[in-house]
């Protein structure tokens, strides 16, 4: 791998201060935002939430509490023009909201207001006195007396608290992690998404609420798209061309950064459409980012060669997937009716804290969890639950038909429920143990194929004496699963300590003259790590193996495993990519790997025995020599015996005597 010519910029130095300063205003944002929210709770409630220019929104309460203007008669896209007398009309439209919020602050919970507002078309509330065009659609100035009340606390709960307690979790965790690992690409990507998703999911009641601090939760809001896309580059390991080129690492976030700047401007602009369209940019820079990590994700745990790999991009797909889905249906909402979803607030302030916290995980446990097993459980548990609302659904429904009575008293009959527990009691386990034989037989299928090949090579390998026959049980279980171009077994010589190449048990013949020695970098590397080592095509090579790389191009072979035993490294196994020219999924380097410990054990017997055999043939040849001395014999005889005898013990095409004259 050559150097890259291109000029590096030195980002990597500012990568720590920049995840401190993003910690630092995080934690200043999610204090503004408690102190805002605070305020807002000490003043007088007039009974809906307002956009700047105080047209009413669509958010309801979600407690079922009682919210004076809407109870009164108020409703979404009524537009509030004066309280009280006071005209707001004519003040500038950054400085309206703020203007209503200073006369309500002049009275009391309690307090009747008069409140004038506009609505275009439609039926007019009931004791509101209206003066303008009767004709349909036409808009019409109406004038309503509204009680003030305090905000509801149950409301309060539901828009601010879930949001800014996960937004506050996310920062203490993300400040945890920074601290115990702050030279650490993974741990100050991580810190940034998280620093941004916790402004997120803390400023969402200053964006409902049309406060002043609403405009950083935008800028956060298309940053964290562009942050979603550094940590697919960065998690779990980092690419080729972001390593020669670390610029690139940085350039999602930069272009983030100003895809955000623009959104907070058209945000603040006096027009709502203009305001709604800075909105949806930030929203769809934040879907575009985290659709962009969810594909890499994908793409990275089919083309996993380990655990730790396949462990973290599971992870953080199952962080992405949940997470996703209510900004989605937010910025869907935003596009077809202008609005967003106020209903949804609850799990928009929850839902998207599992995507840094997945990725927080993954970092913090090293990718040795085996997902593959948790994604089985959770597709059983998914089905059971289905099934089982199904069930209970067709059961009220059908009793219901039969009694003549509604489903939503029966629903709710202890009688029935008894019944449905009852039956799921007998048929839970059977039922349980079906679904899972039939997930696991689709989730684990190509496992499954395999493993009567691992099995049948067991049982075989287990009565192999000699090298020669553990080689050629090996090459044909591998030909039988994977069907590589070549396969190379190299052995290490007891002599030299180097590894030589086996010969093809099917043609007698060396695929190679490579050899490598006994303290070449990759010896040295498999020794220090046992097991497989994946060459994946645009991952750099391990440090250790660089000095190696020419031998490894020659070689062809992407997976190379170490054999190792009680004394050591006593074998390598190179395999060369299949014939079809797929990459190795996870389960076929799995599946090698699975076959690399038996052979390991099948290699050190052999090597054993051979070694037995060779002690055996060096004794009798001494025997063999000495015995022959004890007899006056002539020095041709003698010279003979000696090379009869050492042919015996050494493999020499070349062998000579140096007699002195």
């Amino acid at each position: 791998m050559q150097a890259s010519s291109i000029p590096r910029l030195n980002v990597r130095g500012l990568a720590p201060a920049l995840a401190a300063v993003g910690l630092l205003i995080a934690g200043v944002l999610l204090l503004v935002y408690a102190v805002s929210a605070a305020a807002w709770l000490d003043r007088p409630f007039l009974g809906a939430f307002l956009e700047r220019d105080l047209t009413v929104g669509p958010a309801e309460s979600l407690a079922g509490a009682e919210w004076p203007a809407l109870d009164a008669g108020l409703r979404q896209g009524d537009r509030i023009t004066a309280l009280d007398g006071a005209d707001l009309e004519s003040v500038p439209v950054a400085e309206r909201l703020g203007a209503l919020h200073d006369l309500l602050a002049q009275h009391a919970p309690g307090d009747a207001v008069s409140v004038r507002f506009e609505r275009e078309g439609g039926a007019v509330p009931a004791g509101a006195r209206c003066v303008g065009p009767a004709s349909p659609g036409g808009a019409r100035t109406c004038t309503l007396s509204v009680t003030l009340a305090d905000f509801p606390v149950g409301d309060f709960v539901a828009f601010f608290l879930p949001g800014w307690i996960a937004g506050a979790i996310l920062w203490v965790l993300a400040a945890l992690l920074f601290a115990r690992r702050p030279a650490s690409p993974l741990a100050q990507s991580v810190t940034l998404v998280a620093a941004a998703f916790a402004v997120l999911v803390a400023g969402q009641f200053a964006v409902l609420t049309a406060q002043t601090a609403a405009w950083p939760w935008v800028v956060a809001l298309a940053l964290s798209g562009g942050l979603l896309v550094v940590l697919a580059l960065e998690v779990p390991y980092r690419f080729a061309a972001v390593e020669q080129m670390p610029a690139l690492g940085v350039a999602p976030a930069v272009a983030a950064l100003a895809a955000g700047a623009a959104s907070a401007t058209l945000y603040g602009a006096h027009d709502a459409e203009i305001s709604r369209l800075g909105l949806g940019l930030a929203l769809g820079t934040h879907v575009l980012g985290g659709a962009i990590l969810l594909a890499v994700m994908l793409w990275r745990r089919g083309r996993a060669s380990s655990l730790a790999v396949r462990s973290q991009s599971t992870i953080l797909i199952f962080g992405a997937l949940p997470a996703l889905l209510p900004i989605a249906a937010w910025l869907v909402a935003l596009i077809i009716s202008g609005t967003g979803v106020p209903a949804l607030a609850v799990l928009t302030q929850t839902l998207p804290a599992l995507l840094p916290l997945s990725a927080l995980f993954a970092v913090a446990q090293g990718g040795q969890l085996d997902t593959d097993r948790i994604a089985a459980r959770a597709g059983l548990y998914a089905a059971l639950l289905a099934l089982l609302t199904l069930s209970y659904f067709v059961l009220v429904a059908g009793v219901a038909a039969l009694i003549g009575r509604s489903m939503r008293d029966l629903a709710v009959s202890p009688a029935l429920i008894v019944l449905a527990i009852f039956g799921v009691a007998l048929a839970f386990n059977p039922l349980r143990q079906s679904l899972q034989r039939r997930i696991d037989a689709v989730y684990y299928r190509a496992r499954s194929a395999y493993q009567p090949l691992l099995e049948k090579f067991s049982r075989e390998v287990t009565n192999a004496v000699g090298l020669d026959q553990v080689a050629r049980l090996l090459m044909h279980a591998l030909e039988a699963a994977l069907a590589p171009a070549h396969a190379i077994l190299f052995v290490r010589d007891a002599a030299t300590g180097d590894y030589r190449p086996r010969p093809d048990p099917a043609t007698g013949q060396r695929l190679t003259d490579i050899v490598f020695g006994a303290e070449s970098g990759l010896v040295r590397y498999l020794r220090a790590r046992p097991g497989l080592l994946y060459l994946e095509e645009g991952r750099p090579l391990p440090l250790e193996v660089v000095g190696n790389r020419a031998s490894l191009a020659v070689l062809g072979a992407p997976v190379i495993v170490g054999l190792g035993g009680q004394k050591g490294l006593n074998a390598i196994l190179a395999v060369g990519p299949c014939r079809g020219g797929a990459p190795y999924g996870y389960e076929d380097l799995r599946f090698i790997e699975s076959l690399s410990d038996q052979v390991a054990l099948a290699v050190e017997r052999a090597q054993a025995v051979d070694d037995l055999e060779r002690r055996v043939r060096v004794q009798d040849a001494l025997s063999q020599v000495s015995r022959a001395l004890n007899f006056a014999i002539d020095l041709d005889t003698l010279l003979e015996l000696i090379y009869a005898q050492t042919r015996r013990v050494i493999d020499a095409p070349v062998f000579a005597i140096a007699l002195r004259d």
